[in-house]
C-alpha cells in the first residue's frame, strides 16, 4: 500500500515517490488537502500532522511549478523567449501563483513587494524565508525571459554600426509592444529585488538577534543572488524601454549593498568570497557590453 506523509517526533517529515508526486502533479494549491486519518505498513492508524505537511506541500507545489517553467521556457539554443510563445504560460502559472498565495493561512504571509518590505522591514521565520524566496524565484523565472526580450530584441536582430546604434535604440524604443510585456519586466525585477532584500534582511536579522554573527548563504541562496544580481544589472546597464523602469534608479544602491554583505561574509567563508569576486567579474562585464559602451 502507498505510505503516507507521516511526522515522527523528531519533526522530519518522510514522503514516498507517491506521495511527492500526487502533490507535485496536482493543479488544486496546496491548502485545498485536507489533513486525514490513514493506516501504515505496520497497522497503526497515525495522524498526519497538518502544519508540518501544509508547509512541506506548498514547497513542493512551487517547485513543481519551477520545473514547468524551466523545462516550457528555457533551452540551451536561445537567451529568451518571444512574447508570442510564451504568453499563455506566462498568464497561466502568473495566476496559479497569485491563487496560492491567497490560499496560505495568515502566519506564511510574506511581504510581496518592494516598497512595503522596505517600509515595514518584518522580521522573518526560517520557514517565511524559505517560502517567501521560493515564490519569488517562480517568477523570477518565469518573467524573465520575457525582460531579456524586451531589453535586448532590438540587439539581436541587428548588427548596429557605431553611428547607427544611437539611432536602433531610438526608433526601437518608439515602438509599441504588447500591453502585458511591461508588467510582466517589472514582475521580474521587483522579484529579482525582493529576493535580495529577503536575504539582506534576514543576514542583518541573524547578525543582530543570535548574537552569533552573519551566517553564510546556502548554496540555493547563492545562486538566487547571483542570477537577481544579474536581472538587475540587465535593467541598469540597457538602454532600451529605460523609460518603462522609473525604479531602476535605486538599483544601484540595492547592488552596492549586496557587494557590501559580501563582503562581510568573506571574512568568515570562502565560498561567500568567490561569490563577491564572480559578480563584481560581472559587473564589469555588463559596464563594458553595454548598450550605453557600444554606443560611445
Amino acid at each position: 500500500m502507498r505510505c503516507t506523509p507521516m511526522v515522527h517526533p523528531h519533526g522530519d517529515t518522510n514522503l514516498d515517490s507517491g506521495a511527492m508526486a500526487h502533490i507535485s502533479q496536482s493543479t488544486a494549491t496546496p491548502g485545498q488537502h485536507n489533513p486525514r486519518m490513514e493506516q501504515d505498513e505496520t497497522n497503526q492508524r497515525i495522524t498526519i500532522h497538518s502544519d508540518e505537511y501544509y508547509y512541506f506541500s506548498r514547497n513542493v507545489w512551487l517547485r513543481a511549478r519551477l520545473n514547468r517553467i524551466i523545462s516550457e521556457m528555457y533551452t540551451t539554443d536561445q537567451a529568451y523567449c518571444k512574447p508570442e510563445n510564451v504568453a499563455s504560460i506566462v498568464t497561466e502559472i502568473s495566476l496559479e501563483l497569485e491563487c496560492w498565495y491567497r490560499s496560505l493561512p495568515m502566519d506564511l504571509h510574506f511581504t510581496r513587494d518592494v516598497k512595503s518590505f522596505q517600509i515595514r522591514q518584518p522580521r522573518m521565520s526560517t520557514r517565511l524565508k524559505e517560502i517567501s524566496l521560493r515564490y519569488h524565484s517562480c517568477l523570477l523565472a518565469l518573467n524573465r525571459p520575457v525582460l531579456y526580450w524586451v531589453l535586448y530584441e532590438d540587439l539581436e536582430n541587428s548588427n548596429p554600426t557605431p553611428s547607427s546604434s544611437s539611432a536602433s535604440g531610438i526608433v526601437y524604443a518608439e515602438q509599441q509592444p504588447e500591453s502585458w510585456l511591461f508588467p510582466s519586466c517589472r514582475k521580474c525585477i521587483e522579484s529579482a529585488k525582493m529576493i535580495i532584500l529577503t536575504l539582506l534582511s534576514w543576514a542583518r536579522q541573524c547578525e543582530g538577534g543570535e548574537g552569533e554573527g552573519m551566517v553564510s548563504l546556502t548554496w540555493c541562496e547563492t545562486q538566487l543572488l547571483v542570477g537577481s544580481f544579474a536581472v538587475l544589472l540587465s535593467v541598469q546597464t540597457a538602454t532600451s524601454f529605460s523609460y518603462a523602469f522609473p525604479d531602476a534608479i535605486d538599483i544601484g544602491h540595492l547592488l552596492d549593498t549586496v557587494e557590501e554583505l559580501l563582503s562581510t561574509f568573506g571574512t568568515l567563508s570562502l565560498a561567500d568570497r568567490q561569490t563577491l569576486e564572480i559578480l563584481l567579474n560581472m559587473k564589469r562585464n555588463f559596464e563594458v557590453s553595454s548598450p550605453v559602451a557600444l554606443m560611445t
